[in-house]
């Protein structure tokens, strides 16, 4: 009960989080599995790689002779684009190392014997690797992006621009789909309030369609239902007005006397309310099928009847509150709202 408090109250809302949810967890599952794994293996070739460079340079270095140490310093910069300098051998300390790069720093310790110590430059942007030699101390400086994968970071950028670009396909092609459904509960609710929507026409999907098909069916057999009872009314009305006058002028033509003076009195005032509700009758039946509800202001509408009323010199008052713009049948209301 408390999970559906916070699930989505539309049904485009609904959908759109059925479509989201799978993607998100695809995604997230295909890129810690790929990270997992990519990330691991690409590591360790770089650092097997770069090992492998530190150990052949140092192994030419510590064979070289005097005369060709430069050559050989000259051939490694060239070839690695790292960058060699030498230190007295006293500055050499392990604990300026550090636990970076934990991949390099185990193959380093396969391939090279002598005492090492890895770790980053204050800017971030350099890896400094100090071995100590017999006389001094050999560093190499390197990028910190030859350690890093770059195919990474390309890949969460197009795993994520392609996510949120079929997303907003989906997004548009879901909102064509639900259109029709909310076509359909519009014209259903106008329909309730004696309205009509004559352009409304079943299209969508087939089941909006058939929806739609049905409810126009629905709303006809109810047209029609209507129709026959406005008629069967219009009908038993204008029947009974003959017997009613007739009755008025026999009334009308009974000799007064004092006994039956009261009564006739009596008689033709109840005979005048059938005739009165006869006629509303009939005026409901001419007015319903003809009257189309248009839009008006209801304040306009309520200060022109109070005019008329006013126009009679009855005492009527009136305070202008909000207006209101509302879809009606103007001359029933102002029947309901005169009496009449």
């Amino acid at each position: 009960m408390t999970l559906k408090r916070f699930l989505p109250k539309s049904l485009f809302g609904r959908v759109l989080m059925i479509l989201i949810m799978p993607t998100v967890l695809i995604q997230l599952v295909v890129a810690y599995a790929f990270f997992d794994r990519h990330w691991d293996t690409v590591t360790r070739h770089i650092s097997s790689t770069m090992a492998g460079e530190m150990a052949f340079f140092l192994q030419r270095f510590k064979k070289a002779a005097p005369d060709e140490v430069d050559d050989v310093l000259s051939d490694f910069v060239l070839a690695t684009g790292n960058q060699v300098y030498f230190d007295d051998k006293n500055t050499f300390s392990k604990i300026e190392g550090s636990d970076e790069f934990p991949d390099l720093q185990q193959r380093l310790q396969v391939v090279i014997q002598e005492p090492f110590t890895v770790r980053k430059t204050q800017d971030g942007s350099t890896i400094e690797i100090r071995v100590m030699l017999p006389d001094r101390i050999l560093r190499i400086e390197t990028s910190v992006k030859r350690l890093e994968s770059r195919t990474t970071i390309i890949f969460v950028i197009w795993m994520f621009v392609t996510s949120v670009l079929f997303l907003l396909i989906a997004v548009l092609f879901l909102r064509n789909q639900i259109r029709p459904i909310r076509r359909l509960a519009e014209a259903a609710d106008n329909f309730g309030r004696g309205l009509d929507m004559p352009g409304f026409r079943p299209h969508g999907a087939s089941e909006v369609k058939k929806a739609a098909r049905a409810f126009m069916v629905m709303r006809e057999r109810i047209k029609r239902q209507l129709r026959t009872r406005t008629d069967m009314l219009a009908g038993i009305s204008h029947d009974l007005r003959t017997p009613l006058t007739r009755m008025k002028l026999e009334l009308a033509m009974l000799p007064a006397s004092e006994e039956t003076r009261e009564s006739i009195r009596e008689l033709g005032d109840d005979v005048q309310q059938m005739e009165h509700m006869i006629e509303e009758y009939l005026n409901f039946a001419r007015g319903e099928g003809r009257e189309e509800a248009v839009r008006v202001s209801m304040r306009g509408l309520v200060e022109d009847v109070v005019s008329d009323y006013q126009r009679l010199d009855a005492k009527v008052t009136y305070e202008s509150g909000k207006d209101a713009t509302l879809d009606i049948r103007v001359s029933s209301l102002r029947r309901v709202v005169r009496g009449e």
